[in-house]
């Protein structure tokens, strides 16, 4: 709790929680087939989010590898946040697709 009290200090954290273990996966590719958790087929879970602001990729990997979950094993996915979904962009650019 001192790393995240830290971060809370900084102003940096912007948003995050702990995730559910259960859950609903819905893939057209797979027909339509609805799989509920647990999901004992993946070999990864994510557990939760943290979303920090700060000035870039560096940086958060930095406050990352100083998160104390990482001496028990916990593995880390840094990502930036977009500011727009890609798909929306196409969309608005071609405006055409929207009626496809």
């Amino acid at each position: 709790m001192v790393w995240f009290g830290g971060l809370q200090e900084r102003g940096i954290i912007r948003g995050g929680n702990v995730l559910d273990h259960t859950g609903t996966t819905i893939s057209r590719e797979r027909g339509e087939v609805v799989v509920d958790g647990p999901y004992a087929e993946s070999k990864e879970i994510l557990a939760g989010y943290l979303m920090l602001e700060v000035e870039d990729l560096e940086a958060a990997l930095a406050i990352a590898r100083q998160c104390p979950t990482l001496e028990l094993g916990v593995e880390i996915e840094v990502r930036p946040v977009l500011a727009e979904c890609p798909i929306g962009k196409r969309l608005r650019e071609h405006p055409a697709l929207v009626t496809a």
